[in-house]
Formats: structure tokens, sequence, C-alpha cells
């Protein structure tokens, strides 16, 4: 992503920043990366499955197991 800020003087600067996705990254990623400022993020790639979990007995137990591994 490039994001061209204007600076005092009235002109602009261009910035190439990195953008990354979160779902390219799971917990065991972030941790040997050392990336620990994602951990809080990391929800985000379950927010789907969070839906449906009062009905899916299996995926509650998969998201509690994988819960626990992160504590």
């Amino acid at each position: 992503m490039t994001v061209v800020p204007e600076v005092p003087q009235g002109g602009s600067v261009s910035c190439q920043i990195p953008v990354i996705k979160m779902q390219d990254y799971t917990l065991e990623r972030i941790l040997e990366n050392k990336l620990f400022i994602l951990l809080p993020f990391l929800f985000f790639n379950y927010e789907k499955k969070l839906r449906k979990v009062p009905n899916d007995k299996a995926l509650y137990e998969e998201i509690l197991t994988r819960r626990s591994t992160m504590q």
C-alpha cells in the first residue's frame, strides 16, 4: 500500500507501507517470528466460525482446545 501524507511545507511524500492479512498468520507463525503484537488480532481468524459455535459441539471443542494452547 502506498500512503501519500501532506507535509507542512505544502508538498507530499510517498511512503510504502507493508500490509499483512491476519488469515495468513497462525499462532505458531506469530510465536515463531516473535510477532507478539499480532496476538490480539489472531481471533479475527475465527470470526466466521464463532457464529456457528452454539450449534456445533465439535467446533466448540476445537476452539477451546486451540485457546488452551495459547495459555
